[in-house]
């Protein structure tokens, strides 16, 4: 991958120079495979309209022509993946498993049919589909990484084993996994990008067990900075939107607010990915949520965030966004709003999305709810004391089984003590 400063040298270089020379050689081939290069770059600047454009348009028809059954299969599979990025997530998956994954099977190329399912792997994650993602990893990528005799597949699956894991509420086990297992391999066979790569993904699994001053170091040296020098912009704008929550949660939130504000916020802007653009807004909302004002980071909720979400690729981002919504309903002191959202429109969806972490979170949130309409109208709730008493027992049932942060296991159990409830042994 070329540094920042190579990146229009080269992308002038590939359109000037090799593409008319390989014309005039003949080499139909290499003419293809050098506009992947260039949507490649594109891709790198967030560009992701015209890297999907070029492989389309410009090297598809090549490789159809010339019956590159290889390099035609990892071609569409680039495109799905850019149609994946765009927030179209389920015509993504629709191509790779019905077009590229037959297509590649049919090669018998070990390592195109592995690309195909660590793609189909990425977005059913992203649809919430974690069991189905793990069986995938389990009887086709690790089989074929191993097969394949090649460690840096072997390492690149292993990431995606992780990050299942991860969001399984399995974040101990995923980041030995990276530790032991994982960064070796990358950084003895990978280039510098890639080992950052797997930093990032060490500094999730650190955020997540509630160690974010080591997530912390991890995003100011080992993954910002070489995202910088590469000019990997999507990148280094979503690390900028996970430092921000590293600083709102070490209490400084004028910092977090300053780095969403006039830097991550924008470059998310620029790159024009939905999601991403989503949760950085959401950081930003957290923000807001964290310096108490409750009325603004509402509107904010409702009229910025909240339109993004569209389809079921969008519920990683609707479902927490009510969420915070509710949270500053309740809040506002609008504990009936803050119910309607929490019981019919977030509980039953994060409990089928399946990240565990979040559930505790909208089970602790409902809880509160239901104890604030209790105190509120005792006669007329009568029933939410011992409702609030069992999403609490839920909660602490469900965190038991996972590696949750210490301040929020006894957030929990400070809440049932209050209360005059003991958590379950």
């Amino acid at each position: 991958m070329e540094r920042q400063g190579e990146l229009e040298a080269a992308l002038r270089l590939r359109r000037e120079q090799l593409i008319p020379l390989w014309y005039r050689l003949g080499s139909e081939r290499d003419v293809a495979a050098t506009q992947e290069k260039i949507a490649d770059i594109f891709w790198i600047r967030g560009d992701l309209e015209e890297a999907r454009r070029i492989r389309e348009e410009e090297a598809a028809p090549i490789y159809k022509r010339i019956g590159a059954g290889v390099e035609g299969v990892n071609n569409l599979g680039q495109v799905a993946r850019i149609i994946a990025r765009r927030g179209e997530g389920t015509r993504a998956l629709q191509i790779l498993q019905q077009d590229v994954l037959p297509a590649a099977e049919r090669t018998g190329n070990l390592h195109v049919q592995a690309e195909s399912y660590s793609a189909i792997v990425e977005i059913i994650s992203d649809l919430g589909q974690f069991d189905e993602a793990r069986r995938i990893v389990d009887d086709h990528l690790l089989p074929l990484a191993l097969a394949a005799g090649d460690p840096l597949l072997l390492a690149r699956t292993l990431e995606s084993q992780c990050s299942i894991m991860r969001s399984q509420g399995e974040a101990e086990q995923a980041l030995h996994i990276l530790e032991e297992s994982v960064l070796p391999i990358i950084q003895r066979y990978g280039s510098a990008f890639n080992v950052a790569i797997t930093y990032g993904r060490m500094a999730d699994a650190l955020t997540q067990l509630g160690r974010i001053e080591e997530a912390k170091e991890i995003r100011l040296t080992r993954e910002g900075a070489t995202y910088d020098r590469f000019g990997v912009l999507r990148e280094v704008a979503l690390t900028k939107v996970k430092l921000a929550d590293i600083l709102r949660q070490q209490g400084k939130l004028a910092d977090a607010e300053k780095l969403l504000t006039e830097e991550a916020i924008p470059e998310t802007k620029k790159i024009g990915e939905p999601l991403l653009i989503g949760f950085a807004l959401l950081g930003f909302a957290d923000v807001l949520i964290g310096q108490c004002r409750w009325a603004e980071a509402l509107k904010f909720c409702e009229g910025d965030v909240l339109p993004l979400c569209r389809g079921q690729e969008f519920n990683r981002l609707r479902l927490p966004t009510l969420g915070r919504i509710a949270h500053c309903k309740l809040q506002l002191h609008d504990e009936n709003t803050a119910w309607r959202i929490l019981k019919h429109q977030v509980l039953k969806d994060t409990e089928n999305l399946g990240v565990k972490a979040d559930l505790i979170d909208v089970r602790t949130l409902l809880a509160q709810v239901h104890l604030a309409r209790h105190q509120k109208s005792p006669r007329s709730y009568k029933n939410d004391r011992a409702e609030a008493r069992r999403q609490l027992q839920l909660a602490w049932h469900e965190a038991q089984q996972i590696q949750l942060p210490t301040a929020k296991l006894e957030a929990i159990a400070t809440l049932m003590k209050e209360n005059g409830w003991s958590p379950p042994t």
